[in-house]
């Protein structure tokens, strides 16, 4: 579809109102931070158009960096948003218009790295061109000048290659036309042509180029879905195909970090990659991060979206991992529904784990900003972890404790369990609030529960607060104080019914709990009410079974 005409003064207006902050969250699985993710771009975030043909005019970085890849020449072509065009995920397309005039953005600088400096490109793409050519994928050098050996364009082509214009890494496997694929490229500090690396859906390439030369990059200018080198746009450069997502690392990856990010896209956009580690990606596809050990590196600090890390791994050794991902449910209200106790509210979204060996009891760490303002009354935070997904039953409830900003705890998570994060209140209620016995019943035990097991002992006071029973002559109960020791859930008290010989009505004692223990709330199973069933009756005899009148 053509898009000429777009006017450089009309996007400058347009897009001086287009500004949308970046997740503080840098990079795929939480791999990468301010120092080191230099870009990061994803279509299903800040991609801006115009209507009616959702051309776009403002990719914007999601790093934090402010790398926003835009038009950046005058009337120039401009590729187009796709709404669900991988896995129900956007995704940006381009037109390489038979190699004349195709679809770009661009960027007016480097993206964090020169000259021989090491970097890692992770690109989820999909190649349209009918016929091999050297697509533009990811494009850095300077504009309007790509010296020989002074760019890198890392492309999307039948055969993945880096070129720097002259010389070329050109590897084993690409993205042939019509598939989905992730390709990572990678280089250390001072790569030669020849060290450059890359991998294709989690399988290492092979690269064809013995060249020991180093090239010397310089950057001032970037292109996504074009190339410039001698300083013109290319005709062979141009992309045709679709873009969902691209990060670029000022460093290299190690193998741990880069499988933590292969299965975090893979999960998203329903890829099959050969290193996958994590089962879970049709209901639980959303922000998947890990720790993994491979080949003598780690990583092990990963976050699943800003809300939630598992971190710090106590026995991880090489070929262990730990992926988690969440099912896109609201984290920003707190709910009532499918939680295990009373005094409890969760947010809606829920993880899966999926764990390969053990790698040990591991940190959950909830940085308290990312969390919605608490329900009145509640101030504690809490992990629930069940082994079928229904939290109303079967859930194990773990207390988080709040530490320079961050509620934190220790888990040893098992692969296939499910967890969620709860705002409670410690609170004790009667186990069930109404019973009843007859008169001749003369004990009667009644019985208060915590919601959760509390650190220490709980106490909590009772007394008859009402009722139509008469103390002292149809029951007895004194008030006093009824004790939960640590790790229990459950106390008890009893009271006495006094059994007569008096024809009565049933009647009720109601009887209130009160004071509790400091940091306990009296919930709103209480009170409590015991109806007394009379059982007395009046016997009436007859001196014969026969009786006669005059008529």
């Amino acid at each position: 579809m053509n898009r000429n005409g777009i006017l450089l003064i009309t996007l400058v207006l347009l897009l001086a109102f287009s500004t949308v902050p970046a997740l503080s969250q840098s990079g795929p699985g939480g791999v990468g931070d301010m120092t080191n993710t230099q870009l990061w771009l994803r279509a299903d975030r800040g991609v801006f158009t115009i209507m009616p043909l959702s051309a776009v005019v403002q990719w914007d970085d999601q790093s934090g960096n402010a790398r926003n890849f835009k038009p950046v020449i005058l009337d120039q072509n401009v590729p187009v948003r796709t709404v669900s065009g991988l896995n129900g995920l956007p995704v940006v397309s381009f037109d390489d218009m038979g190699g004349v005039s195709g679809d770009f953005l661009g960027y007016k600088g480097g993206l964090g790295f020169s000259g021989s400096g090491a970097a890692t490109v992770i690109m989820v793409a999909r190649n349209t061109t009918v016929a091999d050519e050297q697509n533009g994928g990811l494009y850095i050098g300077q504009e309007n000048v790509g010296a020989a050996g002074q760019v890198r364009n890392y492309s999307l082509e039948y055969s993945d290659a880096v070129r720097f214009n002259g010389e070329s890494q050109i590897f084993s496997d690409g993205h042939t036309a019509g598939n989905w694929k992730m390709v990572i490229y990678a280089n250390g500090s001072g790569a030669s042509v020849s060290g450059y690396t890359s991998w294709l859906d989690g399988t290492m390439l092979t690269g064809s180029s013995a060249s020991a030369t180093v090239p010397l990059l310089t950057a001032n200018f970037s292109l996504l879905g074009a190339t410039q080198f001698g300083g013109t746009l290319n005709p062979a450069g141009f992309f045709n195909g679709d873009i969902a997502e691209v990060v670029v690392y000022s460093g290299q990856l190690n193998d741990a970090s880069r499988i933590v990010v292969e299965n975090s896209l893979a999960a998203k956009y329903d890829l099959t990659i050969s290193d996958d580690h994590y089962a879970y990606q049709q209901a639980h596809s959303h922000d998947v991060s890990g720790i993994a050990a491979y080949n003598g590196t780690t990583f092990t600090t990963g976050y699943s979206s800003p809300l939630l890390s598992i971190n710090s791994p106590a026995n991880l050794s090489d070929n262990e991992y730990l992926f988690y991902g969440h099912n896109n449910q609201s984290a920003t209200t707190w709910t009532m529904t499918e939680v295990p106790a009373p005094g409890t509210y969760r947010i809606a979204r829920e993880w899966r784990i999926d764990e390969t060996s053990d790698v040990g009891t591991v940190t959950v760490t909830i940085p308290a900003s990312s969390l919605p303002a608490f329900p009145a009354g509640y101030t504690q935070v809490g992990i629930l972890t069940d082994d079928d997904g229904d939290f109303t039953s079967g859930t194990t409830m773990h207390r988080a404790t709040l530490t320079a900003g961050f509620y934190e705890l220790s888990l040893n998570l098992t692969s296939g369990q499910y967890m969620t994060i709860i705002a409670y209140r410690p609170e004790v209620n009667y186990t069930v609030i109404s019973s009843s016995g007859a008169e001749s019943v003369t004990s009667v035990t009644v019985q208060a529960t915590l919601n959760y097991i509390y650190p220490s002992d709980v106490t909590v006071d009772y007394a008859v607060t009402g009722g139509t029973a008469t103390p002292g002559v149809d029951f007895i109960l004194i008030p006093g104080t009824l004790s939960i020791p640590a790790g229990s859930l459950t106390g008890s008290y009893t009271f006495t019914v006094i059994n007569d010989a008096i024809l009565e009505p049933d009647e009720t004692v109601i009887i209130g709990l009160l004071n509790p223990t400091a940091g306990v709330t009296v919930g709103s199973q209480n009170p409590f009410t015991y109806t007394i069933i009379n059982d007395d009756f009046i016997y009436v005899s007859f001196s014969s079974a026969t009786a006669a009148e005059a008529e």
